[in-house]
């Protein structure tokens, strides 16, 4: 294969990438964002509806009159996954739910409310938590980090998922076992008309189409390798989101 195929190969997750979102599901400039890695496993699967079935038979069985059908559709994607790197900003952003500061100012613990937060995607209610997040993976093998590896096909060595409005949030454990504790959750991935060029703006300018699409609720393609953040548990500021008209 050359650097102009379009077939490649996913490998590793080595970064999760998440940007709270306004009422509006608006990524805010300079809000707090989190880069971590840690992610064991993220699963997606398609929630469909089917449309309904308007057709009708008559005593014998035989169809009669229109047989007509309402079109189905794809609702949103469901999210589940594990994580063995706790972020307590992440998990704030995601659940609603408040952190616990020392008295430097410091985010040295979670809380876990017994009121659950609201989960209205895009709704009126202003303290909906949602993120736009992406999770980053490297499309040729090798460990560690998500430094720029150049793949057998020639092409950029890291492949971006986006899920531009992450919501309906929940957080369980897994037991505390001493050989490995995952922090499992579980999302759905909306669509977002706001979301523009995504977390970091890192949906590259000079793709065609230029940005996520507004029906979308998952995105997958290469990225470069420059522009990156660093991973820590520190949130971020976020820089000023691209306007892609």
């Amino acid at each position: 294969m050359s650097a102009a195929s379009n077939c490649h190969v996913q490998y590793a997750a080595c970064m999760l990438i998440g940007v709270p979102l306004n009422a509006s599901c608006q990524i805010v400039n300079a809000a707090p964002s989190i880069v971590i890695s840690g992610v064991v496993e993220v699963t997606g699967e398609v929630e469909r509806e089917d449309g309904t079935d308007y057709s009708a038979k008559n005593f014998g069985g035989v169809a009669c009159g229109p047989e007509l059908q309402a079109p189905s559709r794809d609702k949103w994607m469901n999210l589940t996954g594990s994580m063995c790197l706790i972020d307590w900003g992440f998990m704030s952003a995601t659940s609603g739910n408040p952190l616990v500061l020392d008295g430097d100012g410091n985010t040295v613990g979670y809380q876990e409310l017994v009121t659950a937060a609201v989960t209205d995607p895009c709704g009126t209610e202003a303290d909906a938590p949602r993120i736009a997040m992406a999770i980053v993976r490297k499309a040729a093998v090798g460990s560690g980090g998500c430094e720029g590896v150049t793949s057998t096909t020639g092409a950029t060595g890291l492949v971006i998922h986006e899920f531009p409005n992450a919501t309906n949030w929940k957080w369980t454990d897994s037991g505390w076992r001493d050989e490995r504790n995952l922090r499992n959750f579980d999302a759905r991935g909306f669509n977002n008309p706001q979301i523009g060029a995504g977390p970091f703006n890192l949906w590259p300018a000079d793709y065609d189409p230029d940005k996520i699409d507004p029906a979308a609720y998952h995105a997958e393609t290469f990225i470069p390798t420059t522009g990156l953040p660093a991973v820590g548990c520190d949130p971020v500021a976020h820089p000023a989101p691209a306007v892609r008209t």
